[in-house]
């Protein structure tokens, strides 16, 4: 299935895994969107991560857009403690989880 978005003209190409490949940039609500779901069915974690470094991509996929994070792009690796698993996000993608971790909690104690 191919979605044509308004912010800058961008073209999403999604497929039955809902890896997205960008072009010029995602639309921030299709953004927030992708990681919620990617929170509530697991490949993203709820809890905290522990931070184990933050530095220039080299060409691995961001767990949480699915979008491979370049040379030129800052990278944060933070290791779950539930599962062990390593998570590579885009600076703006793990500000994005950790504001959606945040209310998901809040939501839950509420």
């Amino acid at each position: 299935m191919i979605t044509r978005c308004g912010f800058r003209e961008s073209h999403y190409y999604i497929g039955e895994s809902d890896y997205v490949m960008l072009f010029f940039g995602m639309d921030p609500n299709l953004l927030r969107d992708l990681i919620r779901q990617r929170i509530h069915d697991g490949r993203l974690p709820r809890t905290h991560l522990i931070e184990l470094g933050h530095w220039h991509g080299f060409g691995q996929a961001c767990d949480g857009c699915g979008s491979t994070i370049a040379r030129n792009q800052k990278m944060n690796v933070r290791m779950c403690a539930d599962d062990w698993r390593t998570i590579r996000l885009h600076d703006d993608c793990f500000q994005i989880w950790d504001a959606e971790r945040s209310l998901m909690a809040r939501a839950a104690g509420a």
